[in-house]
């Protein structure tokens, strides 16, 4: 069960560094946490936020007020980031602005005058026929993923490795088959072309991740013909099972313990440590604690007992609790 509490603060009160105007707590008894739901601007998704420090109850007025500290504090670092990856999108824009060459002629009236637009978009409705050309519908299809890529919906990267994978299964069909319509692809021939990558694969010529990236934008190629009734039907083997490839275990790379020593001796000559020892006790708190960087930047004083030299603290995504005794050289 929850509540929902309202925290308002007056100027001249004793919780002053609190804002004015009203932020909305949720206490979580589970886990005796404040929380706080956000949605993202960009993407549209909410997602929960668990608040430290944790409190007796929702009347603990002192956790409360940590609780809403630590949240000012993580919602300038999540609007950071969204205004890092907006500038990042507007990058990828404009690099495909570059690319592309068009001048597409739009501009913003009252009323668009469609007849004096200088600008072609990919339209479906001449590759939506009976007769169209794989060739057509492959165009066509790659056309509006570059579209969606030049507005900023798909990455520069999604964009080419639809091209890159489209290329290679039109590459089959033209060496393996005789067909030239979409209409004329069959399970067989996609079974076929299935197992050539899983051989690939076996030989070391493709990784496993490769395989992956063909199946599944063929996948959605031909989901995307069916949509716009290019053809009939799908194959009865479009489906989950498609896609399906074994991913290996990935393998963890190790540091030496000479290359540790030689991190530890050049960490004081980087100009970009800020200080001779915090890159240093980034290190000791990776090597003591396990700790990667996400972990090092959410580590807080409250989570450290300074007489015991223990740090208690619930983990980043889990929220389970996990113990270390610190070494005297990270303490």
């Amino acid at each position: 069960m929850s509540a929902t509490v309202c925290i308002r603060v007056e100027a001249n009160s004793r919780e002053s560094d609190m804002p004015r105007k009203p932020i909305k707590l949720t206490w979580y008894k589970p886990t005796r946490q404040w929380r706080k739901y956000r949605t993202c601007r960009i993407t549209g998704k909410g997602k929960m936020h668990y608040l430290e420090p944790r409190g007796v109850n929702k009347s603990d007025h002192a956790a409360k007020v940590r609780a809403w500290m630590n949240w000012s504090r993580k919602l300038e670092g999540i609007e950071a980031a969204e205004r890092r990856q907006l500038q990042c999108r507007a990058s990828q824009q404009s690099q495909m602005a570059v690319e592309s060459r068009r001048e597409a002629g739009l501009c913003v009236a009252k009323a668009t005058d469609y007849g004096a637009l200088a600008f072609d978009p990919p339209t479906v409705s001449r590759a939506a026929r009976p007769d169209a050309s794989l060739a057509e519908l492959l165009t066509t299809y790659l056309s509006k993923k570059r579209l969606d890529a030049e507005c900023g919906e798909r990455s520069i990267q999604t964009y080419r490795e639809h091209l890159d994978k489209l290329d290679d299964f039109s590459g089959f069909i033209r060496d393996r088959t005789e067909h030239t319509r979409a209409s004329e692809i069959t399970a067989i021939d996609l079974d076929c072309y299935r197992s050539i990558q899983k051989h690939l694969q076996s030989t070391g010529e493709i990784s496993a991740a490769t395989v992956r990236k063909r199946l599944l934008c063929l996948k959605q190629f031909l989901e995307w013909c069916y949509e716009i009734e290019a053809i009939e039907h799908l194959p009865r083997n479009v489906n989950r099972k498609f896609t399906r490839v074994d991913m290996p275990e990935a393998e963890p790379k190790r540091f030496t313990s000479d290359e540790i020593r030689a991190l530890w001796r050049e960490a004081p000559n980087q100009p970009f440590s800020g200080s001779s020892r915090r890159l240093r006790l980034c290190i000791a708190l990776a090597l003591n604690c396990g700790y990667n960087p996400t972990c090092i930047a959410s580590l807080e004083h409250g989570h450290i007992n300074w007489e015991t030299g223990m740090i208690d603290r619930p983990r980043h995504k889990t929220r389970g609790r996990q113990v270390h005794k610190l070494w005297p050289i990270t303490l």
